[in-house]
């Protein structure tokens, strides 16, 4: 792969699609002869080993967001960067239970067990 200096370029395998992925490269200033301006579009391309041979994916993300239903961050400032302490408390307790759910269950404590000897 080719690409701009200051460009980061995802190249990797994916081991849950068995593929290799790559971020799509285009030049920036339309200029495809010159890989230097190549930079990364969002679309990701890949490769599938089938029948002895790689075979080329074109776009490996096909989902599309429909306009309006944007994925949106939830800002805990209001416009004049007070903070809305509502949505800080509320952001508080759910990373608090998400991290109990996936926090390993804890083990009971193992019971030590003194056996005596008769001596004699």
């Amino acid at each position: 792969m080719e690409y701009k200096k200051n460009a980061g370029a995802r190249l990797t395998y994916d081991e849950e699609m068995d593929i290799i992925v790559f971020e799509h490269l285009e030049s920036e200033s339309n200029e495809p002869n010159k890989k230097w301006t190549y930079i990364p579009d969002g679309d990701y391309e890949g490769f599938k080993w089938k029948n002895g041979k790689w075979i080329h994916i074109t776009k490996v993300f096909t989902q599309v967001t429909p306009e309006g239903n944007e994925p949106l961050p939830s800002p805990i400032k209001d416009a004049e960067g007070n903070t809305i302490e509502d949505k800080l408390q509320n952001n508080l307790h759910e990373e608090q239970a998400e991290e109990q759910k996936s926090a390993p269950a804890k083990a009971a404590p193992k019971k030590t067990v003194v056996k005596k000897k008769k001596v004699g």
